[in-house]
Formats: C-alpha cells, structure tokens, sequence
C-alpha cells in the first residue's frame, strides 16, 4: 500500500478488536507496525507479497489497495484468516457484494464494522503520486471491517 492512516486511528481499532500483530500491505514509510509486508523488497519487511505467505495465527491490518479486496477476503477464508479490513465506502464498487448480501446486511463472515467519517490528515501519503488515499478530506468513507474466517459461525 502506498498510503496508510495515520496512527491514532490503527491504535483506536486495536484497544476495540483485538492487538495487531503484522501491518500486511505496508512499506518502510508506510507500515504501522513493527512486523510489516510490503510489494517491493523493504527492509526489515517479513515478506515481499502478503499473499505468499500464510496470515494464520496473526490478527492482521489490513488496509490494501482497493482492487485487491476480493483477493483479500479470498485469502483470508481460504486460510481461516482474522484482522481488520480497511475499506473505502464504495457501493458501487464490484467487490461490494462480496461483503453485502442482497438483502443488505453485512455476510456472516463480517463480524463487526465501524465507519470512520473521513478528515483532514486521515491519511499519511506514501510514495505514489496518482493514488486515491491522498492529503485532504477524502470525498467517501471508510469502513474498517472485522472479518473473521477461523470459526464455525461464518456463513456466506
């Protein structure tokens, strides 16, 4: 990821779920936590690639690019996966019926969800130039989702 938010709200999220362990779409300049994945070789990161690796056994930051959420949720139901799920609001966006149901309601795997109302500063910028988490207010809202695959409850 290019674009992280800024820390006090990672450390509002962690104090309400659960204590991240690993920031899974992240750089050097970007991460959020010690432990860190990022596309490109960095140093210090676990691994180049999230998807590589298995996110098992860690409660996990998510805050991937937009085009990636449904490569996202497919990992982490495919891996029995936790963490919390960064997302813009986009209803219109093709991977927000993976999360919806047509009736309206958040899919079983969805635990809980929190809309964060977007403010100047929300974001710090990363190395992109052209990216749609820029400085400024963003024009749409965020959701910080709990999607949990590892229990017996998950229902699709």
């Amino acid at each position: 990821m290019t674009t992280c938010l800024i820390l006090p709200v990672l450390l509002a999220w962690t104090s309400v779920w659960a204590p991240h362990t690993v920031d899974l779409f992240a750089s050097v300049k970007t991460r959020q936590l010690h432990r860190f994945c990022s596309r490109f070789p960095n140093p210090g990161c676990e691994a180049v690639d999230a998807f590589t690796i298995s996110w098992a056994g860690d409660y996990n930051w998510l805050f991937p690019p937009p085009y990636l959420v449904p490569p996202v949720l497919y990992h982490m139901s495919e891996g029995g996966e936790d963490g919390t799920l960064l997302v813009p609001e986009w209803h219109s966006a093709p991977w927000w019926p993976l999360r919806i149901t047509k009736h309206g309601t958040w899919r079983g795997f969805v635990t809980n969800a929190i809309r964060i109302q977007p403010y100047k500063g929300i974001f710090v910028p990363g190395a992109a130039a052209i990216c749609v988490f820029t400085t400024g207010v963003p024009p749409f809202g965020l959701l910080a989702l709990q999607p949990c695959f590892c229990g017996s409850h998950v229902q699709t």
